[in-house]
């Protein structure tokens, strides 16, 4: 029975494209990082640490924010910090009922390495300088497979209140 739970599991993140789980508030898990989420939260701590700069903690509630702005990116074929039905990243740390004194996310998508997504936000003067912030304290990670077939990125960081 647990091996034909799996399996299915396994067949519908398959089919869907499903990468990380949860879609909406309230319906999302905590869990910790995985896989190519961890790696740029690894990521982004080494390069951290070359600028003399603290490592990032994570949290499971930027977490949740990232990956529902992920997921939205993927389900509405978009890339932008501001949804299409106005929605900011403010809006959403207000809906996960995070509270913050400083708020920032930066956003990819493509088929691409992880280190490939990495470096292109170090060569962004905008993404560089929110990775390497000395404001913030706290990082979230989103990654999820559209059915468009392409990776939807957004990673969260912030100081809390």
């Amino acid at each position: 029975m647990k091996t034909a739970c799996l399996s299915l599991a396994i067949l519908l993140s398959m089919l869907t494209g499903v990468r990380c789980s949860g879609s909406r508030p309230g319906q999302m898990p905590q869990q910790g990082l995985q896989g190519d989420a961890l790696l740029l939260k690894e990521l982004t701590n080494e390069e951290r640490g070359k600028h003399t700069r603290s490592p990032l903690r994570g949290n499971g509630t930027l977490d949740e924010i990232a990956r529902y702005h992920s997921l939205d990116m993927a389900e509405r074929e978009y890339v932008s910090h501001i949804n299409p039905g106005g929605e900011t990243l403010t809006d959403r740390a207000r809906k996960f009922g995070y509270v913050y004194t400083a708020i920032a996310e930066n956003l990819a998508v493509g088929n691409m390495t992880i280190t490939d997504v990495f470096q292109g936000w170090m060569s962004s003067t905008e993404y560089r300088a929110n990775i390497l912030s000395e404001t913030f304290s706290e990082i979230g990670i989103g990654i999820y497979v559209g059915k468009d077939g392409q990776t939807y990125y957004t990673v969260v960081f912030a100081q809390p209140l």
